[in-house]
């Protein structure tokens, strides 16, 4: 079973993903843990593949996209919520949350809000058969996955 869950900061993949995961005994994985924060870049596909076989059983979730994976997934599950409900919970989840509050400013995560608010709604026009892994605008990623993925459910 090969599973692909995205969506906008705040929407609950994680949350969802830990429970699918701990339902099926499928390991999870984040996309955030394919990001070197020492050089600033997300990992190379071989790096990726080398953490996760493409031909294993995987949950994996997370805003960054991964063309690969995406084709791969039997399933791909895009999380959407509205503006106000996803600018409620980037903020809770700051506010809840000791070690987010150590790392980031309240202006940096009213910064996340309004960059993952505005995403939901404007367009780089990208290819969509974009090979490029990284992270897209919402509206993008979302046009990505309805192009690319085998089965795409819309939460």
């Amino acid at each position: 079973m090969k599973i692909y869950l995205t969506g906008s900061s705040g929407s609950g993949k994680t949350t969802y993903a830990k429970k699918l995961a701990e339902l099926t005994g499928v390991s999870l994985y984040s996309t955030d843990d394919f990001y070197n924060e020492k050089d600033k870049r997300m990992f190379t596909l071989d790096e990726i593949m080398a953490v996760v076989p493409i031909d294993s059983d995987w949950v994996i979730e997370g805003a960054y996209y991964i063309p690969e994976y995406i084709k791969a997934a039997d399933k791909v599950i895009y999380i959407r919520i509205g503006p106000i409900k996803t600018a409620w919970r980037i903020v809770k989840r700051w506010m809840q949350n000791n070690d987010l509050r150590k790392k980031f400013t309240l202006s940096e995560t009213l910064k996340l809000v309004y960059t993952t608010v505005r995403d939901m709604y404007i367009s780089d026009d990208v290819d969509l058969n974009s090979p490029e892994q990284r992270h897209y605008k919402e509206r993008d990623r979302y046009l990505l996955c309805k192009n690319n993925a085998k089965v795409l459910e819309v939460l």
